[in-house]
């Protein structure tokens, strides 16, 4: 689970460094083999997976489905810190969404009960 939650991660950055918005299928390419590995690293247990499908989707400005990646990280108990998440250059673009604000808002929430 861990080698392809690597690779997984490793195909992620790649997608970011060969990225040009003239030539949006060089990156395309590898974000869709991104996250191929990591479907296949949540289907043998790795659960931080979750979170980094959440910041594949957010590149890609597929923004519902990366709040869903991120409720589903968050019901795993696989989210980073919400310190973490509201710095992770990746999210850059989710965070001006409503829907992800009232995430955080709900998850701020339910850190301070505990």
């Amino acid at each position: 689970e861990i080698a392809w939650y690597d690779f997984g991660l490793t195909l992620l950055h790649l997608a970011q460094l060969v990225h040009e918005s003239a030539r949006p299928e060089q990156s395309q390419y590898y974000y869709q083999r991104a996250e191929n590995k990591f479907l296949h690293a949540i289907g043998l247990g790795c659960l931080p997976a979750y979170y980094n499908l959440a910041c594949l989707s957010a590149l890609v400005e597929n923004y519902p489905l990366a709040l869903q990646y991120l409720e589903r990280a968050e019901n795993a108990g696989a989210l980073p810190s919400l310190e973490d998440i509201m710095h992770d250059e990746w999210l850059e673009g989710i965070r001006q969404t409503n829907l992800f604000r009232s995430f955080i808002s709900q998850l701020a929430s339910k850190q301070e009960r505990k």
